[in-house]
């Protein structure tokens, strides 16, 4: 997903070469967390996402994709 949009997969590529790419796959998961959690730090995310179902965790990336894209 990450690097479609322009950003590396590989952490160790991207601070090799970090103009050739708009960030690394962390900054993408750092997003993602966000649009989840509503913080750039909380615990494991796949169990956050278990725990509240995949409906609250598709509304949630719904309404921030909805915030992003106005």
């Amino acid at each position: 997903m990450g690097e479609k949009i322009g950003y590396c997969p590989n952490v160790k590529e991207y601070k090799q070469n970090p103009d050739g790419y708009k960030g690394s796959i962390t900054d993408v998961c750092t997003i993602v967390r966000v649009a989840i959690t509503g913080k750039q730090n909380s615990p494991d995310l796949f169990t956050i996402m278990n725990v509240i179902g995949k409906d609250k965790t598709m509304g949630r990336l719904d309404k921030f994709l909805a915030w992003v894209n106005r």
